[in-house]
């Protein structure tokens, strides 16, 4: 199947976040494999030379990677996928799309700052990650079945066991490191390992 364009346009002239809706759309649900032709006007023949394989849509990534991050620190990983929903930057599933209503984006913000005092603290981080065994790994299910249900519904339960497994596993790494760190009596190693599981969630 070849798709010169959304609705017949150029994609300068659908702007981005139409065109990645789109496209991502027709990635993720069309059975047979789809070559993306740029420009309408564009000869066939240069465009098979320089076709790239479509390992997965940004649609399929996003589960895995938003559970894997929702392990380490939670408001983070919402709070990003809300200001990347919100700004146009990413495409959001639709069943994703409340991450980026003002309301969720706000108190995942004010929890987010919460986290990253509370984090930096031994002891304090401690009992935030005992209390959030109960509240990442959950959430790490949930954003992964949000993220399939509108592809495909019948793969949310597998989505949501995987996306719980992943979140479990980060999260215990990360208490459990935490743990560690904690018996030296210099914060510094605390500080710095709260300040890159933040750098990583973020980027």
């Amino acid at each position: 199947l070849i798709t010169p364009c959304p609705y017949g346009r150029d994609l300068e002239a659908v702007g981005p976040d139409s065109a990645g809706t789109v496209i991502d759309v027709l990635l993720a649900r069309s059975p047979v494999p789809i070559l993306v032709v740029r420009k309408p006007c564009e000869p066939p023949g240069g465009l098979f030379r320089r076709v790239n394989m479509i390992l997965a849509s940004e649609n399929e990534a996003a589960p895995a990677t938003a559970a894997w991050a929702s392990g380490l620190n939670l408001y983070a990983a919402i709070l990003v996928l809300g200001l990347l929903g919100a700004t146009g930057s990413m495409a959001l599933p639709e069943t994703l799309q409340v991450l980026q209503t003002p309301e969720v984006i706000g108190a995942a913000g004010l929890m987010y700052c919460v986290e990253f005092f509370a984090d930096k603290f031994p002891g304090v981080d401690n009992a935030w990650d005992t209390l959030h065994t109960f509240i990442r790994i959950p959430a790490g299910a949930v954003l992964a079945a949000s993220a399939v249900a509108e592809i495909e519904p019948s793969l949310c339960l597998a989505a949501a066991l995987l996306g719980g497994t992943l979140a479990a596993g980060t999260h215990l790494a990360k208490a459990g490191t935490r743990l560690l760190l904690n018996t030296s009596p210099e914060p510094f190693s605390n500080i710095g390992t709260s300040l890159a599981e933040d750098t990583v969630v973020v980027a």
